[in-house]
């Protein structure tokens, strides 16, 4: 392939991983107030309070747009392997399906273990 063909693979590539990150936002922003209660299960009882009228639209917008990324996360990792495999080595590639396992394993480890062990933590702490 040439260099502009490449580039318009890479150009299709981040339109699909921006789309289903903006599709994903949109789908956490309509679904804010059971992510919200479930964010808040760790706190045991703590109450939030808002200091200013827009608080809480700004805050739900932050929730939606965090768990949106995390929500789209595999289909941008899928992206980008689709755009890097066509350069690798058949050597190469078998490293590939490992390394996907392992780090989707290791990210919800670490994301379960944040919610468990650190947020209880943290807020008994502050």
């Amino acid at each position: 392939m040439s260099l502009f063909d490449h580039l318009e693979e890479l150009r299709l590539r981040i339109f699909y991983a921006l789309g289903g990150a903006v599709a994903a936002i949109a789908g956490c922003f309509f679904a804010v107030k059971p992510i919200v209660r479930f964010l808040e299960g760790p706190a045991q009882g703590v109450r939030f309070i808002q200091l200013s009228p827009g608080e809480f639209f700004f805050v739900s917008l932050k929730v939606a747009a965090y768990s949106g990324l995390v929500l789209a996360t595999p289909l941008m990792l899928y992206q980008l392997i689709q755009f890097v495999l066509p350069g690798l080595t058949r050597r190469e590639r078998r490293f590939i399906g490992p390394i996907v396992i392992g780090s989707t394993f290791l990210f919800a480890a670490g994301l379960a273990f944040a919610y468990y062990a650190l947020i209880p933590a943290a807020l008994n702490f502050l």
